[in-house]
């Protein structure tokens, strides 16, 4: 399966983007400084979990929802319809430009 191939590369990255400062991180340093490094490790457990099942969870929602849905076909077919309706609008041509066509 290429999932379980691909798991080990997403959580390596996954633990590189958790380990940037944030509300986490204070918590972190605080016990550490409090109570050591041995009262820190069941933090740091606890919190990847967390960020782990969070991850998979948002993961499984939005495969469900991209599954479900009749638009979300392609990739990217949202973010390709939004510039063509925004310019959709200001490519009109005025009448007396257009090209007449008609047979005679």
């Amino acid at each position: 399966m290429a999932l379980l191939r691909e798991l080990p590369a997403f959580f390596a990255a996954v633990l590189l983007i958790s380990a940037t400062p944030g509300p986490a991180v204070a918590l972190l340093v605080r016990r550490a400084a409090k109570n050591g490094f041995e009262a820190t490790v069941p933090v740091v457990v606890g919190l990847e979990l967390g960020l782990y099942f969070w991850i998979v969870a948002a993961g499984a929602g939005l495969a469900a929802l991209v599954a479900a849905s009749n638009s979300a076909a392609a990739p990217g077919a949202c973010s390709t319809r939004s510039p063509g309706a925004r310019s959709s609008g200001s490519a009109r041509v005025s009448r007396s430009s257009r090209a007449d066509f008609s047979v005679r």
